[in-house]
């Protein structure tokens, strides 16, 4: 994947349980992905974070 930046309208998928990122060039993500109230699995290895939002810390619904 070639993914460089999350699409805008990412925070309006609230009934979002699953997102796979990995594997593409991101570099960072929105601090929008807060509003992603029923995420359960974010995957986001493979690309080029240096951070995360604090935001995420919202993300209750999330697994390890």
């Amino acid at each position: 994947n070639e993914i460089v930046e999350h699409p805008s309208f990412i925070s309006q998928l609230t009934a979002l349980t699953i997102l796979d990122c990995s594997g593409n060039r991101l570099s960072s993500i929105s601090s929008d992905f807060s509003q992603l109230v029923n995420l359960e699995y974010l995957h986001l290895f493979g690309n080029a974070l240096s951070s995360l939002p604090g935001t995420l810390v919202n993300l209750t619904n999330l697994k390890t």
